[in-house]
């Protein structure tokens, strides 16, 4: 950084991690655009475990939720009701808050919730995104109407952070267990809007009104996990008649992207085909080669070399083409 930069301009962040978890800051100025490594870094996590509210980030409050749901056959308004937790109330549901027959309702902590069914809503009271939220390990989670009367209540005590949500079994009646042993939940850690098998509403109805479903106090951190070598694997099916894959890894180390070049030469040293060229980054690639020259010729039958370029370093494998 030069001398007096941070006096003289603005900075913005771009991109942030979860709190306590090894993560990479980015900050630029206010006139910072969002370049390849950048949108690189903003995806590095390809499985976005903690991200239940889908807005592309993980955060230990924002993707808190509660959900509710509407186990009766009547519309009920919820307008003025409370969520409340140990450290205080949550949430007050503005005006005009309705639930239908069998409908769910997602409180997220915070963020911006995306693709998510049903009615959303995030906290919207003192603490609320502030990094009060839910207790993540123990709490009590009590949903009050405008009387004050209590509807509904969870007490959760867990002895370690579990990573995912707890839901009703079955959906509205059923006690509470882990998301991931509720029958048709596929193994999910959380289900916001939806019963633990998928529906975005519950069937059947009769219940006495408004229960808590579904709570994820734990988000879990997304942790990338890349290569840590560079890996050039041999060619499958080998040998081959009409077309084979290639396999290989870019290490960790390449976070920002490293030149590579997938090239196929004949036993003559002639280069056939260019397959990969250009900037790549770190995680595992499947290359395709249909036994044709960078014509888009067929070629003949015999031994090839497919040669591996990452960072200046090389490596070959044979391959046998036999039509």
């Amino acid at each position: 950084l030069k001398p007096g930069f941070f006096e003289t301009t603005r900075l913005r962040v771009l991109s942030q991690g979860v709190a306590g978890a090894t993560a990479l800051l980015v900050i630029g100025d206010a006139s910072a655009k969002l370049k390849d490594e950048v949108d690189f870094v903003l995806q590095l996590d390809r499985r976005h475990w903690g991200d239940a509210n889908g807005d592309g980030f993980t955060h230990e409050n924002d993707d808190q939720f509660v959900e509710l749901v509407n186990t009766s056959r009547e519309t009920i308004d919820l307008s003025g009701w409370l969520v409340i937790t140990n450290s205080g109330v949550w949430h007050q549901f503005p005006m005009g808050t309705i639930l239908a027959a069998g409908e769910f309702l997602v409180l997220f902590g915070g963020g911006s919730p995306q693709n998510i069914p049903g009615v959303i809503q995030t906290a919207n009271l003192p603490g609320a995104g502030l990094g009060w939220g839910l207790f993540s390990q123990q709490d009590e989670i009590r949903l009050l109407d405008t009387s004050f009367s209590l509807v509904d209540s969870v007490v959760y005590d867990f002895a370690e952070p579990i990573g995912q949500s707890i839901t009703r079994s079955p959906d509205g009646t059923g006690d509470f267990i882990l998301t991931v042993e509720a029958v048709g939940s596929g193994r999910t850690l959380y289900t916001p809007g939806t019963t633990a098998d998928g529906q975005t509403t519950l069937s059947p109805l009769g219940g006495q009104g408004v229960k808590i479903n579904e709570v994820h106090s734990n988000p879990v951190a997304d942790i990338p996990q890349f290569p840590t070598v560079i890996a050039n694997f041999q060619n499958y099916p080998n040998p081959f008649n009409d077309r084979t894959f290639i396999r290989f890894t870019i290490p960790d180390q390449y976070l920002f992207g490293v030149e590579t070049r997938l090239n196929v030469y004949n036993t003559l040293g002639q280069k056939v085909r260019t397959l990969l060229a250009g900037k790549y980054y770190p995680g595992e690639f499947t290359v395709e080669w249909d036994a044709r020259d960078d014509a888009g010729r067929s070629v003949a039958s015999g031994v090839y070399i497919y040669s591996l370029t990452i960072d200046n370093r090389s490596g070959q494998k044979k391959m046998i083409l036999v039509k």
